[in-house]
């Protein structure tokens, strides 16, 4: 199996891994991770970049519903399975270059820790496909476009 096959079928797999590993959902906090992604038009649930444009994820922003307190680690961010930077200090944006990189289908994907008072350790996961291309005009303008959009991340237990 190729690796590229491989990275698609644990990504299918990752949410009923994430929900099968939590036997209660109390266990994980209450809490919730956006981003705003500049540079990047999104269209339903898939980002749309121009080649050679610059995507600039911003600040991680955590929002604390537990009322005991809440924090967030370190940033991982990888592209297409490869990771492209570890950001371990507020405020966790990062820059990414197009340029060079071919026209079509591509994965960004995020992970930060989540530490609450009273739960185990969590992770936010962000996993967003990115389509460049080479050309504005090639973004869809139909269904629900939004520019620089605000993304939320899932919760789940540690690994």
């Amino acid at each position: 199996m190729s690796m590229k096959k491989l990275f698609y079928l644990l990504l299918v797999a990752l949410p009923v891994l994430g929900f099968a590993s939590c036997s209660d959902d109390d266990d994980v906090p209450d809490v919730g991770l956006t981003t705003t992604i500049e540079g990047a038009t999104r269209v339903d649930n898939a980002l749309y970049a121009v080649a050679g444009d610059t995507i600039n994820i911003e600040a991680i922003n955590l929002v604390d519903h537990t009322k005991k307190g809440a924090t967030i680690g370190g940033a991982e961010y990888f592209w297409d399975n490869y990771r492209i930077g570890n950001v371990i200090a507020a405020p966790y944006g990062l820059d990414i270059d197009t340029e060079g990189v071919p026209a079509g289908r591509h994965v960004l994907q995020i992970k930060v820790g989540i530490f609450a008072v009273g739960y185990s350790p969590c992770v936010g996961y962000l996993v967003y496909p990115v389509y460049i291309v080479d050309w504005a005009d090639d973004i869809p303008s139909s269904g629900d476009v939004e520019t620089s959009p605000t993304v939320e991340f899932s919760v789940t237990h540690g690994d």
